[in-house]
């Protein structure tokens, strides 16, 4: 048995999880909000409040993105930052310096709070900002932004699983008189 999972007896006479099935449970301690976002922590904490996202999505995304690495990062896809925001994202939607960290993570925090608002999912708000919203529209999203948003999720904890915004459908198809809603099932 591996030393990140065990059953426990707790758990089989209905400890902290009553009702649920026996089974394994991941007993590994979830990393600090500090071993996460490092030094950005106190800018992670501050945007992440002001957009109502959770702290810890918020340093699991800098975490994935770039090991909370201070120095500032560009991708080979042009991306930048400790957010990895993309230049036309952060200047044209978000109205921010990508490359200025302190606008870098409020843009991305904010970023992220304008996705689960809108997909009603934070998986499926993680997947659009690693593969783009139309991604997520498609269904048909890139697996490696699938396992990108579940590395995440995973580092977050289970409050990662909540979304704080407001769920809404998604329009996959317009003419002048109608529209096809549809929400990707991504969760």
């Amino acid at each position: 048995m591996s030393a990140v999972v065990r059953q426990t007896r707790a758990t089989m006479t209905g400890g902290a999880h009553v009702g649920a099935p026996i089974g394994f449970h991941d007993v590994s301690p979830k990393p600090s909000l500090r071993d996460l976002a490092g030094s950005y922590t106190p800018l992670v904490e501050a945007s992440a409040h002001r957009y109502g996202v959770s702290p810890r999505i918020v340093a699991a995304v800098v975490h994935v993105e770039t090991h909370a690495n201070p120095r500032i990062v560009v991708s080979s896809a042009g991306a930048i930052g400790p957010m990895q925001l993309m230049p036309t994202t952060a200047r044209k939607v978000l109205n921010v310096n990508a490359w200025n960290r302190r606008q870098n993570i409020s843009g991305g925090a904010h970023y992220l709070a304008m996705l689960i608002s809108r997909f009603g999912s934070v998986r499926k708000a993680l997947v659009a900002y690693n593969a783009g919203p139309s991604a997520v529209v498609s269904g048909h999203p890139p697996p490696q932004s699938i396992r990108y948003a579940d590395r995440v999720i995973a580092l977050a904890g289970s409050e990662a699983r909540k979304p704080r915004g407001r769920g809404l459908w998604v329009v996959i198809a317009q003419n002048d008189s109608s529209a096809t809603m549809a929400n990707a099932d991504l969760n």
